[in-house]
């Protein structure tokens, strides 16, 4: 019997690196029995690494719908992977955020079942401050529309987020018995070799004999927070989903130069910081014990930041719009330059196309008149 290594986030703890970094040594896993398979399909917004994604979507049948073809193909390859008695690893982050629909893990153990796979879940949970931190930041840099202030967002949308840990796991371990559940702390500290990579190689037992390739840069890094801030009103645009990607890669471009402005500023004011995680103090107490066995009964060792709360600043945020503003201006001039250089060997080889059919035109005419 195959097993499935379902590796289901949380969001922020290092997925796309993770996920890259499988992607990138299929063959190596492959040599160990391992399979991180690419089901050939790309869907609007998410990463081409995110393989799950389309198991993340088993309750949404307004996704199956449209996506037919690519949900029952993913299906079948699914099932063909699991004939072969295979080692399979499927990843998305999104999976910790929609298990709190009805009937989610219900369908999902229904599906692994009715393929033979044993199910193994992998999470990692990191603290809750900094994951709020994380995801307010992650939100307005994305593609969404998100333009709230931290203070905003706290209000009207804290409350939705999946940061009681306890009550989740719990439900997870009630309805996809029977399955194995892993719980890690995102902290490096906690994780093997202080990152998440060989963490999750070390859970699911793949020990390579030769390099792998790991990802040479930070995959999908914070914003600073003027630069933030600056992305956050242009949200406010209307036409914003059109000059997301150009903003964002304005920003990345930048951010070397002075990202460090703010290391000792964040949303949350240290008071504001120590208050907010006092609410999970029990919960976290609980997992702490009862799935990452610490007996001390602490989920996370690193120390809350000592920060000052971030204000906006009128000097800063007007340093952060110009080298955006101007970092999009060289994009946009160098895309432009692109298409000019384009359009102009377009143009070349029409008219050398134009030459040999007249050139052809003529040797006919000579023909006809010899």
């Amino acid at each position: 019997m195959g097993t499935i290594f379902l590796h289901i986030g949380m969001p922020k703890t290092g997925t796309s690196a993770l996920q890259k970094f499988l992607a990138a040594n299929r063959r190596l896993l492959e040599k160990k029995g391992f399979v991180f398979p690419d089901f050939g399909y790309v869907y609007p917004d998410i990463g081409k690494n995110r393989n799950g994604y389309f198991v993340s979507r088993i309750t949404d049948m307004s996704f199956r719908e449209t996506y037919k073809k690519e949900w029952d193909d993913s299906l079948m390859q699914l099932g063909m992977l699991a004939e072969g008695n295979k080692q399979i690893i499927l990843s998305d982050e999104s999976i910790w955020s929609v298990q709190r629909r009805p009937d989610f893990w219900e369908s999902i153990r229904e599906l692994f079942l009715s393929l033979g796979l044993d199910v193994h879940l992998i999470v990692y949970l990191r603290r809750q401050d900094e994951i709020i931190e994380s995801y307010w930041n992650q939100r307005i840099k994305g593609h969404t529309h998100l333009t709230l202030t931290f203070d905003e967002f706290m209000e009207h949308e804290f409350h939705h987020m999946p940061v009681r840990y306890k009550k989740l796991l719990g439900q997870i371990e009630q309805k996809l018995c029977p399955a194995e559940l892993t719980v890690h702390a995102y902290e490096r500290c906690q994780l093997l070799d202080g990152n998440i990579i060989n963490d999750f190689c070390n859970i699911i037992g793949f020990l390579p004999d030769e390099p792998c390739q790991y990802p040479k840069n930070a995959v999908n890094p914070s914003f600073d927070l003027d630069s933030l801030d600056v992305k956050r009103l242009i949200n406010q645009n209307r036409f914003h989903s059109e000059i997301n990607a150009m903003f964002c890669e304005a920003i990345a471009n930048t951010r070397h130069e002075d990202g460090q402005i703010h290391i000792e500023k964040s949303p949350f004011s240290y008071e504001e910081r120590v208050s907010f995680m006092s609410l999970f103090q029990e919960g976290n107490k609980y997992v702490a014990e009862k799935y990452l066995h610490h007996h001390d009964g602490r989920l996370f060792y690193e120390p809350l930041k000592k920060t000052e709360k971030w204000e906006p600043d009128a000097l800063s945020q007007y340093r952060a719009a110009v080298r955006i503003l101007s970092g999009a201006d060289i994009l946009l001039c160098r895309k432009v330059e692109e298409l000019e250089k384009r359009v102009a060997e377009l143009e070349q080889g029409n008219t050398f196309s134009r030459f040999c059919r007249k050139l052809k035109s003529k040797r006919r005419q000579s023909g006809r008149e010899a």
